[in-house]
């Protein structure tokens, strides 16, 4: 266990995610890859956390694609990219040449409206889980999002701030469901006055699960600002 530099977990955040930091900064890379990954009861021991909390944890880490499943309850260290991405979240498809940071502003369980139960295809004022945030570089807004899916598929009670909810949905939910509608327009400010962005473009996106809707965005871009890799 030495080899990989874990150490007991001490900080005040909660324990699944400063164990999965670990994790991830100890699995990640070229080097690694390929190598089993020490049991949960190993890797619970060493952090000193319970066997439920690194099982946390590493579920993430396969959501993520850092870890792959081998036969029977293994686990090994997949190699960097292994896992193509699918439906990538709004931050990974900007291109910039600054560091760009995700801001979550407000999650709420809100009733549909017209606009959001036509895409969904659920009844008007069906509860929805919403959330609304940006992408910024150097604290200027160059993307502002607002992201719907049905109550029964995202978590109310998240209290993730650095990732949109599409992103938060993990690696697993990305690759399984299916681009359904895809729709750009233009954006002006006028067009909409709460917005940071004077003009730019409106990406609009519905997600779909074995034919039911589960996922719909609204993304304005500053395109002056950033670039868009527009992909699958």
């Amino acid at each position: 266990m030495s080899e990989i530099g874990l150490a007991p977990v001490r900080d005040p955040r909660p324990l699944a995610v400063q164990v999965y930091d670990q994790l991830f900064d100890a699995f990640a890379g070229a080097e690694r890859a390929g190598r089993e990954v020490p049991t949960e009861i190993e890797l619970a021991k060493t952090l000193g956390v319970s066997r439920t909390t690194v099982r946390q944890a590493l579920a993430l880490l396969e959501e993520d694609g850092v870890l792959q499943r081998g036969k029977g309850r293994r686990r090994f260290i997949a190699p960097p990219g292994s896992t193509e991405e699918r439906n990538p979240p709004i931050e990974r498809m900007l291109l910039s040449d600054r560091p760009l940071e995700v801001r979550r502003d407000r999650l709420d369980v809100l009733p549909a409206t017209r606009w959001g139960s036509s895409l969904l295809r659920v009844p008007h004022e069906t509860e929805l889980l919403v959330a609304t945030g940006s992408v910024r570089v150097d604290g200027r807004a160059v993307a502002e999002t607002l992201e719907l899916v049905p109550s029964d598929i995202g978590d109310a009670a998240s209290s993730i701030r650095d990732r949109t909810l599409l992103d938060e949905l993990g690696l697993t939910f990305r690759s399984r469901v299916t681009a359904t509608y895809s729709r750009i327009s233009a954006h002006s400010r006028a067009q909409a006055d709460d917005t940071e962005i004077a003009s730019g473009i409106v990406l609009t996106r519905v997600l779909e699960d074995a034919g039911r809707p589960v996922y719909l965005c609204k993304v304005v871009v500053d395109i002056e600002q950033v670039s868009v890799a527009l992909r699958a």
